[in-house]
């Protein structure tokens, strides 16, 4: 996956504004001076409201925090900097931003948000526990593949030789920017399930009148493991057949799609974005997710692009072109 600096500078902006949200959920004492007389004067000082624990843990029951803790703007400042640490890898090869510190910051981003925030719905645990398998998955296969295909391997070691330090300081806060918006859906959804208060969604009006908020998120959910179980099988499958040669993949799900693995990504963030939708309480909310859907589907579509014009230079016979026309480049 690449990521272009238009796309994270924006990013960049986006967070900002969502951080420039201050929330102070102790209010200051007040003090009232009441004259009695020329001469003397009374202080009445109201107190201060108890604090609220940081946690109350019920017999039996689960562990509430504070709605300061879980607030949108806040959740997504602390995700930032888990995002910076596992994308940080990438100091050590630049490929890693993008691939290795990919799979590592959308899993620590999720079990993250679990951690923080226990408690939900079955569906909003599911929601980002799919992020929590997605990420291991991809970063156990992407390390299993760099260290077994020596093809691989020398395109991460000539990428790097090509890479400066400075490269890499410049790209690290676009990734670490983005990859936190990318997950947002499910963080906001997971925050709504957990929340103390109930707030309305900011698609109530249209959800009351043509949909239900329950079918909406079943369905995104359905989008979303559908598109897990095909980039994990896409890449499952590419990777036993380049095993056995070095020609291109037109078996199993490559016989449909020439870019599977891609198409069931695209999947994942689209069926994670309409999931979230019954939930989102605001529209900065919804503004930072749907900024962290289109970065991650705009690089899905260049990716595909720029890997077709690749292919066709590497494989142009009459086999890939008989291959081309009987396959779709992602779903049509």
């Amino acid at each position: 996956m690449r990521i272009t600096p238009t796309i994270a500078l924006i990013a960049l902006t986006s967070l900002s504004c969502a951080s420039s949200f201050s929330f102070n959920p102790i209010k200051s004492s007040k003090t009232k001076f009441h004259s009695t007389s020329p001469h003397t004067q009374s202080t009445q000082i109201t107190p201060l409201t108890p604090l609220t624990p940081l946690t109350s843990v019920p017999r039996g029951g689960a562990i509430m925090l504070p709605s300061v803790l879980t607030s949108p703007s806040l959740s997504l400042k602390s995700l930032t900097v888990l995002s910076f640490l596992t994308t940080s890898i990438g100091l050590n090869r630049f490929y890693y931003f993008f691939s290795l510190g990919y799979g590592l910051s959308m899993a620590a981003l999720a079990g993250g948000t679990l951690l923080l925030t226990p408690g939900g719905t079955f569906l909003s645990k599911a929601h980002v526990g799919g992020f929590v398998f997605y990420g291991v998955r991809l970063f156990g296969f992407l390390l299993s593949r760099n260290q077994s295909v020596p093809e691989k391997k020398a395109q991460v070691d000539e990428m790097e030789t090509k890479t400066t330090l400075k490269a890499k300081l410049s790209f690290w806060p676009f990734a670490a920017l983005l990859y936190p918006l990318m997950f947002s859906p499910a963080l906001f959804h997971h925050l709504a399930a957990t929340a103390t208060s109930a707030t309305p969604s900011i698609f109530a009006p249209l959800l009351g009148v043509f949909f239900r908020p329950i079918p909406i998120t079943q369905f995104g959910l359905g989008i979303f493991f559908f598109g897990l179980a095909v980039e994990a099988l896409a890449d499952y499958q590419k990777s036993a057949a380049k095993k056995l040669s070095n020609t291109f993949v037109s078996s199993g799900v490559w016989s449909y799609s020439r870019h599977a693995n891609y198409a069931g990504e695209i999947l994942v963030y689209l069926g994670s974005l309409i999931a979230a939708i019954p939930h989102f309480k605001s529209w900065t909310a919804f503004g930072l997710s749907l900024f962290g859907t289109a970065g991650i589907l705009n690089t899905m579509f260049g990716a595909t692009n720029r890997l077709d014009k690749k292919q066709t230079e590497k494989y142009g016979d009459a086999e890939y072109k008989a291959y081309v026309g009987n396959s779709k480049k992602l779903f049509f």
